[in-house]
């Protein structure tokens, strides 16, 4: 069995906006990695050989649905671990197999933000009826 469960918040109003759950009754994963942190993070410096990276903290251990990283939904344990490049601006998040050792996801971590400008209408929750509002940007 295995289920995840995922809550949201909206810090500035201390309100719960959103909360998601996945039941998987029929997984069986295990739990045992063959392969240790030392080995993922040999994993990860060779990937990015000749590149200056730090790791930051410790590679953490999950169970993870691999929906979209194979091409059935299958189980299995996995390492996420999160690389700092050498542009201060680039973080990495890195999905490994922690049995096989190969690489599931390469993904960028890092927040960009982007001017836009543009019209149309945006919904807001109001504040005393707990409703959505339109209003024009």
């Amino acid at each position: 069995m295995y289920s995840h469960l995922t809550v949201q918040i909206n810090s500035n109003k201390n309100r719960i906006y959103s909360i998601t759950c996945d039941y998987y009754p029929d997984v069986k994963v295990k739990t045992n990695p063959d392969l240790n942190e030392n080995d993922i993070k040999a994993i990860v410096s060779s990937t990015f050989a000749g590149e200056e990276i730090k790791i930051t903290g410790d590679p953490e251990l999950w169970i993870k649905i691999y929906n979209g990283y194979t091409d059935n939904e299958s189980y299995g344990l996995v390492y996420k671990v999160m690389v700092k490049l050498s542009d201060p601006r680039d973080e990495r998040q890195i999905i490994i197999d922690a049995n096989t050792g190969n690489i599931l996801s390469n993904i960028t971590a890092t927040k960009r933000y982007f001017h836009a400008t543009g019209s149309g209408k945006i919904y807001e929750y109001h504040k005393d009826y707990g409703s959505l509002e339109t209003k024009d940007l």
